[in-house]
């Protein structure tokens, strides 16, 4: 059995501010990890970056 793991980090401190566990590799857990660290961090002026081929759709978020 395989767990993935959906990590956002803050390049500035180097923390993890949000992150989901699943038994499965699909958008919501990478957005379920998103919403985590939006709901911890001020909104204002932050960039989301991804270097993973993987795309979450823009109407899901």
């Amino acid at each position: 059995m395989h767990v993935y793991l959906a990590a956002i980090i803050d390049v500035y401190s180097h923390r993890i501010v949000g992150y989901a566990i699943g038994k499965t590799l699909c958008p919501e857990l990478t957005i379920t990890a998103l919403k985590m660290a939006i709901a911890t961090r001020k909104t204002d002026n932050l960039i989301h970056h991804s270097d993973q081929a993987f795309n979450i759709p823009v109407k899901i978020i």
